[in-house]
C-alpha cells in the first residue's frame, strides 16, 4: 500500500519538472525581449484503483480478488516429485547344482534315461523392514549361465510359476548335445511386461519360486559319475516397474523449500499492519499409493529490520496427512492451510515483513508401520503453495521510507543563466477517494554524503484522504481533499542543490467513531487525482 502513495508523490514531482522544462525551452527561443509570464498548467487528471497501482509495481505476485471482490495478493510456488521409481528392488541371485545320485546310476545305465526335478527360491533382501509382493516389470531381465558336465545329451527346463505374462508362466529351456567337451549356455531373458509374484500365492513375500527339471539321455560310449552335474547360476534384476505392490519402508520423498519476497510492505520504520486472516495454503496432488506425511521444518518471516520472526504453529499443526489412493490412474488431493486458527501468522505479519520462508518435508510411511503400498511408473507428488494476503487490513500509523537519487539537471542550465529568474511555483492537488486509507506524504531533499536536508516538498505533509467506513470496515462515503504547495525562488534553489530525495509516508486505515476496524479494499474502489501548477518566471534577453 505504501507503493501506491509513493507512486503518486513521485509522479507529482516528475510531471512538475518535465512540464516546467518544456515551457522554458519554448521561451528561450524568443530573443530581444523581457517577459514575466505566469503559467497555469494542468498536469494530471487521472483515475485508478488499488489494483492498477499494485499490479503495475508488483510483478512477482498474482493480484486477484476473493469471491466477494476483495483484492487478494497471492505469492505462488510449485514443485513436484518427478515420475520415477520410488523404491529400488534388490537383485536376486541363486546358484543350484543338479547331480545324479549314486543309486540312480545303474538304473540310468539300464534304462538309458535319468530325470530329476527340484524346486528352489530366489529371496531378495529388502531394506528398512520393506518387502515386495508383486511387480509388473517395465524393464528387467534374468541372466542365466547353465553348464552341463555330463558326457551325455542333456535337457534342462526352468519354469517360474510366479513370473507370468497373459497368465502364462515363464518357461526356459537349455539343450546340451555332447560333442566331447563341457558346454555352457549363457542367456538373458527380457522380463518386460511380465508380472512377478513374490508371495508364493500369498504365503510370504520377497520370494520367487522356480522349478528345474533335468533330463539326461545316455550315450553308451561314455561313462557317468556322481561328480557330473548341471550347474545353473541365475540373477533376476528389475530396473524399472510399471506397478509395484508391497511395503517400501519410511521414504523421504520431496521438500518444498520456498522464500517469498513480500514486496507489498517494503521497509517499515514503525507502526503495525494487521492483515485479517492471511493464509499459507499447501495443495498436494498425489498418485503415490502409500501414506504420506507433510511436516513444516521451517516457517518464519524476516522483519523490516532483518530479524527472524518464527511463525508458531499450534501443537500437532506442524504436520498433516496427505491423502492417497491405490486405484490405477487416480490421484488424491489434499489442501492444508496455515492461518490464524492454528498459528500466529496474522500477528507475525503485523511486523510488515520483507520475506516469508517455509520448508515442508514429505515422508512416506512415517513411523515405519507396515501398510499396503502401491506405486506406478506415473506416480508422483505435485505440490502448489500459495501465500495469500487479502486486502482486509487494519493499519496503525505505519511509517515507511524510501530513498533515491535526485537532480534537476534537466532545467539547471536555463535557470542558472542570467536570463531567467524563477519568481514562484505553486502546485495544486485535488483528490477524491473511495479507498479507506489515509496517507501523509512528505518528500525531503538532501545531500547523500552528509545527510544534510536542504528542504522539503511540502510545508506540511501532503494528505491523501481516506473514505469513510462503518463499524464493519465497509466504505460508506468517498472523501475529497484540496491542497496546494507554494515554492518560492529561495526554496526552489535549495531543492536544486540536493542529489537525493527521501520519501516518508505514514499510513493509517480509516476510523469509525475513533475505532480502527479492519477495512476491506475492493477492486471497484477508485482514487481520482487532479494536479496543476501555476508558476511565474522572469526572462530577459
Amino acid at each position: 500500500m505504501k507503493k501506491i502513495i509513493i507512486g503518486i508523490a513521485v509522479a507529482t514531482l516528475l510531471f512538475t519538472t518535465s512540464c516546467l522544462k518544456e515551457s522554458i525551452d519554448d521561451i528561450t527561443n524568443v530573443k530581444g525581449v523581457t517577459a514575466s509570464p505566469t503559467w497555469a498548467i494542468p498536469l494530471l487528471n487521472a483515475e485508478a484503483g488499488l489494483k492498477d497501482f499494485v499490479g503495475a509495481i508488483n510483478n512477482d505476485v498474482d493480484l486477484g480478488t476473493t469471491p466477494d471482490k476483495v483484492l487478494l495478493l497471492t505469492f505462488k510456488s510449485a514443485d513436484s516429485l518427478q515420475q520415477t521409481n520410488l523404491f529400488t528392488i534388490p537383485s536376486a541371485n541363486d546358484n543350484v547344482v543338479v547331480n545324479m545320485p549314486a543309486q540312480s546310476i545303474p538304473i540310468f545305465e539300464l534304462l538309458g534315461k535319468f530325470e530329476n526335478e527340484i524346486t528352489n527360491e530366489y529371496i531378495i533382501t529388502a531394506p528398512n523392514s520393506s518387502y515386495v509382493e508383486r511387480v509388473l516389470v517395465k524393464n528387467g531381465s534374468i541372466t542365466a549361465d547353465v553348464q552341463s558336465t555330463f558326457k551325455h545329451d542333456t535337457k534342462v527346463y526352468v519354469s517360474y510359476p510366479g513370473i507370468t505374462k497373459n497368465s502364462i508362466p515363464l518357461v526356459d529351456s537349455f539343450i546340451f548335445i555332447y560333442t566331447g567337451t563341457t558346454q555352457t549356455i549363457n542367456r538373458i531373458i527380457d522380463l518386460s511386461g511380465y508380472e512377478i509374484d513374490f508371495t508364493k500365492n500369498g504365503s510370504t513375500n520377497n520370494t520367487i519360486e522356480y522349478n528345474i527339471k533335468a533330463t539326461i539321455i545316455r550315450n553308451p560310449a561314455n561313462p557317468v559319475s556322481v561328480t557330473d552335474g548341471i550347474v545353473a547360476s541365475k540373477t533376476i534384476k528389475i530396473n524399472n516397474y510399471s506397478r509395484l505392490e508391497g511395503y517400501f519402508g519410511e521414504l523421504d520423498l520431496l521438500n518444498i523449500d520456498e522464500t517469498n519476497q513480500l514486496s507489498l510492505f517494503d521497509k517499515g520504520i514503525d507502526g503495525n499492519v494487521f492483515i485479517n486472516n492471511p493464509r499459507l495454503i499447501i495443495k498436494v496432488k498425489n498418485s503415490v499409493g502409500m501414506p504420506i506425511t507433510g511436516k513444516f521444518s521451517e516457517l518464519y518471516v524476516i522483519s523490516g529490520l532483518g530479524a527472524r520472526v518464527p511463525i508458531i504453529l499450534d501443537q500437532f499443526a506442524d504436520s498433516f496427512t496427505v491423502n492417497y489412493t491405490t486405484t490405477i490412474g487416480q490421484e488424491a488431493t489434499t489442501e492444508y492451510i496455515v492461518d490464524k486458527s492454528n498459528s500466529n501468522i496474522d500477528e507475525v505479519l503485523s511486523s510488515a515483513p520483507q520475506s516469508l520462508k517455509y520448508v515442508v518435508n514429505f515422508v512416506a510411511n512415517k513411523g515405519n508401520i507396515p501398510t499396503p503400498n502401491v506405486v506406478y511408473d506415473y506416480s508422483r507428488i505435485k505440490t502448489d503453495a500459495f501465500f495469500e494476503i487479502p486486502f482486509d487490513a487494519r493499519i496503525v500509523s505505519y511509517s515507511v521510507e524510501s530513498k533515491a537519487p535526485f537532480n534537476l539537471s534537466g532545467i539547471d542550465s536555463d535557470l542558472d543563466s542570467a536570463n531567467f529568474k524563477l519568481e514562484y511555483a505553486e502546485v495544486f492537488n485535488d483528490i477524491k477517494s473511495s479507498i479507506p486509507l489515509n496517507a501523509l506524504v512528505q518528500m525531503y531533499f538532501l545531500d547523500s554524503l552528509t545527510g544534510t536536508i536542504y528542504d522539503s516538498l511540502y510545508n506540511t505533509p501532503f494528505r491523501v484522504p481516506a473514505a469513510s467506513v462503518d463499524a464493519a470496515g465497509e466504505v460508506t462515503a468517498s472523501a475529497e481533499s484540496l491542497s496546494n504547495s507554494y515554492i518560492d525562488s529561495d526554496k526552489f534553489y535549495r531543492i536544486k542543490k540536493a542529489n537525493q530525495y527521501r520519501l516518508r509516508v505514514v499510513l493509517r486505515t480509516a476510523e469509525n467513531n475513533s475505532n480502527l476496524p479492519y477495512v476491506r479494499f475492493y477492486e471497484s474502489q477508485r482514487i481520482k487525482f487532479k494536479l496543476g501548477i501555476k508558476t511565474k518566471i522572469t526572462y530577459k534577453s
